[in-house]
């Protein structure tokens, strides 16, 4: 099945413009593959649902015409796809390792993408304001959580299926420290396998002292 098939399939509207920038960006992944270690799925059919139809499961949510946060974005998933869907958006990709940002910024000119920036940093010394943060498969929830306060009132965090695994075992004393909370949690079947997105919203100011260092975040929680 090919790109367009299966976008088709699965009721994803799309110009020709946005289809061939797409594959271009698959090819360009694959091709790069071996220089900067982006993806272990190799195979475009499997490439075409896990990294591109899963990106796009963040376009039923509010981010059209918004300034939006991709952080360890990785090898530009789901940013690079969104930025292609939303010509109105704008977004940053954020990634600690200057390598793949490297990758990145060649493959936004390869692609004429006017509407992406990147950063290379961690996103919890990131201190510029967005209106939503994204990632995808990045680290543990409550981690996430925690490093993408400042940076959003809305975090939409894209995770496997055991999420439940990830959640907060004292929802109120989550809250209270962090000043947020889980707000809905999305769980969708992509083909064949289980999917989630976390939407974690802010309800008031973090406790004092939060958020935390990175290291004692990451001590604290194991």
């Amino acid at each position: 099945m090919t790109l367009k098939q299966l976008l088709e399939t699965n009721n994803v509207s799309i110009t020709s413009e946005q289809l061939e920038k797409l594959n271009t960006l698959r090819e360009i992944v694959l091709i790069e593959n071996k220089n900067f270690n982006l993806t272990s799925i190799t195979k475009e059919e499997e490439f075409n649902v896990k990294h591109i139809l899963d990106s796009m499961k963040l376009l039923e949510y509010d981010i059209d015409n918004k300034k939006v946060i991709d952080v360890g974005t990785g090898a530009g998933f789901p940013g690079l796809v969104l930025a292609i869907m939303l010509p109105n958006s704008k977004f940053t990709l954020l990634d600690s390792a200057a390598k793949k940002i490297t990758f990145i910024n060649k493959t936004i000119e390869e692609l004429k993408l006017s509407n992406v920036e990147t950063v290379t940093s961690r996103a919890e010394i990131h201190t510029e304001k967005y209106d939503v943060v994204i990632t995808r498969a990045v680290a543990p929830l409550q981690i996430l959580s925690e490093i993408c306060l400042n940076l959003a009132d809305t975090q939409l965090h894209m995770k496997g299926p055991n999420i439940d695994e990830e959640l907060p075992a004292n929802a109120k004393d989550f809250s209270l420290k962090l000043g947020v909370e889980i707000s809905d949690i999305n769980r969708y079947n992509l083909i064949d396998f289980g999917r989630t997105i976390a939407t974690i919203k802010t309800i008031s100011k973090p406790s004092k002292g939060y958020p935390r260092i990175y290291s004692q975040i990451v001590k604290e929680s194991k």
